[in-house]
């Protein structure tokens, strides 16, 4: 049975909500929740790792929102990687990074910390989902402080769903893992153990009929590396496409019709909430194709759903 609030207790949330209102404001952190224009439409539709409907309602951040306007790639993977993962990390970070992706992840040690890194060693763009508030007293992991710092002044984005002052705890890593997922197009995982918390994030790709990608090394040292049987496992069960050196030009073009798609799908969606637009609909959609992004803000404006400047 639902438990009805009266008036004092709703005058009490509703001064505790301007506190943290202030609180955020003072340390610079912003709030953006579901229900903002500028929410991102692919955490409104984000799934668990069980394949339930589990939107993020409000979201604290750090940064530029200008980076979720980016195509996003969740890169993640083991806090113990081999010295062939760390290489992928760097490899496939800056490879992604450097033709406009932003790179998803979760700032932890290992596979994810190094991603992010090579993504902003190049000037590129990342997004980093964190178990902990903003404070920067409580960013998890500590030694991951500078790169949270750095992620920032790039341009990219720090984002949780926790107050400032909360602290990281077990249940918040599952919860995060999610949004990983969620926000972004495809995941690669670099390195994980079948038995792992990366193993979160790919089931909600799974879920999402998102595409996986794993990291398929030639070294036998990486390929029996106590840290890669779920790369195993994923790859040998079908569930996941090969990740190489001498395939990222396959993958990358993949990805980049993942994202035409993308806008395919949002176009479809504004689409069925204004069908008078007609033939002038199904005319932006066969330019759409070519080039998704420079398509897109005039496709909107020639519709009606954006107001020309």
């Amino acid at each position: 049975m639902m438990h009805k609030l009266s008036l004092s207790e709703l005058e009490q949330a509703h001064e505790q909500a301007l506190r943290l209102q202030e609180q955020c404001v003072s340390q610079g952190i912003g709030i953006i929740s579901y229900y903002d224009a500028d929410f991102p439409e692919m955490l409104r539709h984000c799934l668990s790792e069980s394949g339930k409907l589990a939107p993020a309602i409000l979201l604290y951040y750090r940064g530029s929102l200008a980076a979720l306007t980016k195509q996003g790639v969740a890169m993640i993977g083991t806090r113990n990687p081999s010295a062939g993962a760390l290489t992928a990390c760097q490899y496939f970070g800056e490879k992604l990074a450097a033709v406009g992706f932003n790179i998803v992840s979760g700032l932890a040690l290992g596979c994810d910390g190094a991603c992010q890194q090579a993504a902003v060693d190049i000037g590129g763009t990342t997004t980093a989902f964190l178990a902990n508030g903003l404070a920067w007293e409580n960013l998890y992991p500590e030694q991951h402080l500078f790169l949270a710092q750095q992620i920032v002044e790039c341009g990219g984005l720090l984002l949780s769903e926790y107050a400032p002052q909360l602290q990281a705890h077990a249940r918040a890593f599952v919860e995060r893992d999610r949004l990983q997922a969620g926000l972004a197009l495809a995941t690669i995982a670099i390195q994980c153990r079948q038995k792992s918390g990366t193993m979160h994030a790919i089931n909600a790709t799974l879920h999402s009929k998102k595409p996986l990608f794993v990291v398929q090394y030639k070294h036998k040292n990486d390929c029996e590396h106590e840290q890669c049987s779920g790369n195993s496992y994923l790859l040998n069960s079908g569930q996941a496409q090969p990740l190489r050196s001498d395939n990222f030009t396959d993958v990358l073009s993949q990805l980049q019709k993942q994202g035409a798609y993308s806008w395919w799908a949002l176009l479809g969606a504004l689409y069925l909430a204004n069908p008078p637009y007609g033939h002038d609909f199904a005319a932006v959609f066969l330019t759409l194709e070519a080039s998704p992004r420079k398509i897109a803000k005039p496709a909107l404006i020639k519709l009606g759903l954006l107001r020309q400047a």
